[in-house]
């Protein structure tokens, strides 16, 4: 329900292109499995391996938290805070949604498991809204969407406006935005062939 959601309010973000809502998207996944990770049999945890996150706080008696009203809570916040200049309506569905399950929820569980877990999803919220604002390309992406004093490389094989559509180029620097599953610096691409106009060369062909 809170994807459904966080795919609702998505379109009416003013600048949430797709690579500023796939990013929101993954700092949502990223939580959800956060949150999870303690209720996982082990054979499914090794993710922590391969996802770069920093120190996000993590429970360690699962027995004393209530999984659904930890994302529940942390749902909520985290669509507070990347979703924010979204319409009154889609605020009105969030809270509407957080209530609902809120009150699903506390019917199965004991106030103080409740208390404590919803607790402690809005830390974890809190925390990898934070860790997101470190993010300087990524972080409110959808404000500037295009850099206008980006300086164009005219030479043949670079990008360049149209005349029908005479705008700077979209997100230019969003590929040094963070990366969530790969280490940069353990990432070789091969390199891409010259570029040249020549119709039998391999640039041209592919």
């Amino acid at each position: 329900d809170w994807y459904k959601h966080a795919v609702f309010a998505d379109r009416f973000v003013e600048g949430n292109k797709g690579p500023v809502a796939a990013r929101n998207f993954a700092y949502l996944g990223i939580a959800g499995y956060v949150a999870s990770r303690p209720f996982l049999p082990v054979k499914m945890r090794p993710l922590q391996k391969v996802i770069y996150t920093p120190d996000l706080p993590e429970i360690t008696h699962p027995e004393h938290y209530f999984l659904p009203a930890i994302l529940n809570s942390c749902y909520h916040d985290l669509s507070a805070h990347f979703f924010y200049p979204a319409t009154m309506e889609a605020k009105e569905k969030k809270m509407v949604l957080y209530t609902d399950w809120f009150e699903t929820i506390k019917n199965h569980t004991d106030s103080a498991t409740l208390s404590r877990s919803e607790d402690y999803g809005r830390r974890l919220a809190q925390a990898i809204y934070q860790w997101s604002t470190s993010d300087k390309e990524g972080h409110q992406a959808n404000l500037h969407n295009f850099d206008r004093n980006y300086a164009l490389d005219m030479s043949k094989g670079h990008w360049e406006p149209t005349s029908e559509f005479p705008m700077p180029p979209l997100l230019p620097h969003y590929g040094q935005a963070r990366t969530f599953t790969i280490c940069p610096e353990d990432y070789l691409a091969q390199s891409l062939p010259e570029f040249t106009s020549d119709a039998k060369s391999v640039f041209y062909h592919q």
